[in-house]
């Protein structure tokens, strides 16, 4: 996967304090923007959008919890396919709408099964980053 320095070397240029915590603006609108091109019906861990952003999972979990009710924010989801218990009755019916194969226990889904591409995923980045203005 691609780090900062190769396609995000100003994803930490502007910041802010959001609820305690120094989040980049820059990094806020490039996960909400992957987030919007995970394709209908695949999933994305925390964990592999911040290896492809070179940032924490916590962090991308944090722009998702305070910034993320405007995209398709049930494609991201913790490491083991889940989401917090909070939000998964909302995302269970959008993972049936797009054919997302669950869990037997209905508690997340088959990450095996769905998961966004990799390569597929840098390459996204790739061109949400491309697409930004400085």
């Amino acid at each position: 996967m691609a780090t900062c320095g190769e396609h995000l070397p100003s994803v930490c240029s502007v910041r802010h304090v959001v609820r305690g915590v120094v989040l980049s603006e820059r990094l806020t609108e490039v996960v909400l923007r992957i987030v919007e091109g995970i394709p209908v019906g695949l999933v994305a861990s925390y964990g592999d959008l911040a290896a492809t952003l070179d940032v924490s999972p916590r962090q991308v979990a944090r722009v998702m919890s305070q910034s993320g009710s405007g995209v398709p924010w049930w494609r991201v989801l913790r490491a083991d396919g889940t989401l917090p218990e909070a939000l998964r009755d909302e995302a269970r019916a959008h993972w049936h709408e797009e054919g997302v194969p669950l869990r037997r226990d209905g508690t997340g889904v088959q990450l095996r099964e769905c998961r966004f591409d990799g390569e597929l995923l840098d390459t996204l980045v790739v061109q949400v980053v491309g697409s930004l203005k400085d």
